[in-house]
C-alpha cells in the first residue's frame, strides 16, 4: 500500500506533503473524546529530519497493483491501465474513514 501523508501538524512544516508504504495498520484503537486512534506504521523518506517519531498527521491509503485492468467509468468508457491505484482508507484527526464509495469505477482484470 502507498501511503500519502500531509497535512502534519507542525508549525514548522506547514502544509508538506511525504510519501511512504504502508507497513502495518494495528487493530488495537483508542478512543478519546469520540476520535478513534489506530496505531500504523508508515516507511517514508525523511532525509532532512522534519518528520519525528509521533507527530500527527493526516493520511490518505492506496492500494497499488500491477496488471492490465479495464476501467469503465458510468457513461461506459473503458481504458485499459497497466497500474490500478485505488483508495483504501483515510485517517483524518487519528479517525479511520474507509474508502467505499459507489463512484469509484470498477476494475475488471483484462
Amino acid at each position: 500500500m502507498i501511503a500519502h501523508i500531509g497535512n502534519v501538524q507542525n508549525k514548522i512544516l506547514g502544509q508538506r506533503a511525504f510519501q511512504g508504504k504502508v507497513r502495518e495498520v494495528r487493530n488495537n484503537s483508542t478512543t478519546s473524546n469520540n476520535v478513534v486512534t489506530y496505531p500504523t506504521i508508515i516507511t517514508v523518506s525523511n532525509e532532512d529530519l522534519k518528520l519525528r517519531p509521533g507527530m500527527t498527521a493526516d493520511v490518505s491509503v492506496l492500494s497499488d497493483e500491477r496488471g492490465r485492468f479495464v476501467l469503465q467509468d458510468n457513461e461506459k468508457t473503458q481504458v485499459v491501465a497497466e497500474r490500478l491505484l485505488q483508495p483504501q482508507f483515510c485517517l483524518r484527526a487519528g479517525k479511520r474513514y474507509d474508502a467505499n464509495a459507489t463512484i469509484l469505477p470498477e476494475a475488471v482484470a483484462a
